[in-house]
């Protein structure tokens, strides 16, 4: 018991003297239930990619370095429209990052890579998240 708290100890010790940072240009923009409901999303938790698209299109004009996407697109929007206005706002401002997400082996050993669909995946880099959601 008392050597986790140790090593727990050494890796905490190194931050006791050092000022606490607050990385103020990072945001993060969560899909949470009011604007669920304000911008009246179906409650099977796809959002409507336009919606997706838009926000890409207004942090890229308010400066955004970078837009990582924590929701993993790995199935076609039920309308293609949706998919090909974030396609196209991925492509145009080239910003936006996408999540892949590993599906458990059921032995438990590997798993397999749940990567964005075909026109995402072509449109913007992508890399597997430890968490996601499907979108």
């Amino acid at each position: 018991m008392l050597t986790g708290w140790l090593d727990g100890l050494s890796y905490d010790l190194m931050f006791l003297f050092r000022p606490q940072v607050v990385p103020e240009e990072v945001v993060l923009v969560e899909l949470d239930s009011e604007s669920h409901a304000r911008l009246g999303q179906t409650s099977d938790d796809k959002w409507d990619r336009t919606l997706h698209a838009r926000l890409l299109s207004i942090l890229s004009a308010a400066g955004a370095r970078a837009v990582y996407f924590d929701i993993a697109f790995t199935s076609p929007a039920r309308n293609p429209l949706e998919d090909a206005a974030f396609e196209a706002s991925l492509r145009s401002n080239r910003i936006g990052v996408l999540a892949a997400r590993v599906k458990p082996s059921p032995l438990g050993v590997g798993g397999q890579i749940e990567a964005p669909i075909d026109s995402l995946r072509a449109a913007a880099p992508w890399g597997i998240c430890e968490r996601s959601v499907t979108g």
